[in-house]
């Protein structure tokens, strides 16, 4: 009994190993990191701030709208298949 109970258990949880789907991009001029986790989270890490900041993102076709917490500052970037794109000319290369 116990042995199919752990069974069924590695089964279910099969799925949830090696599935984290982050998208990470990174910045050689800044050398910061901006990772987009699937739950709609993100971080971004430098130099400029070890700590990070983090928040929570949205798509909407090509536009990447940051949401930063805890104020809600709000950054829009252009976000396609080879990386992110700010206005000011920083990008973020997805590695």
């Amino acid at each position: 009994m116990n042995t199919k109970i752990i069974i069924v258990l590695l089964i279910l949880l099969s799925g949830c190993i090696g599935t984290d789907q982050k998208e990470t991009y990174h910045s050689s001029k800044s050398n910061e990191t901006i990772v987009l986790h699937p739950d709609g989270v993100f971080t971004v890490t430098g130099p400029g701030n070890p700590q990070g900041a983090s928040g929570n993102f949205k798509i909407d076709g090509e536009k990447l709208i940051l949401i930063f917490k805890p104020f809600g500052n709000i950054i829009e970037a252009k976000l396609n298949s080879s990386g992110i794109f700010a206005a000011d000319g920083e990008s973020w290369v997805r590695t």
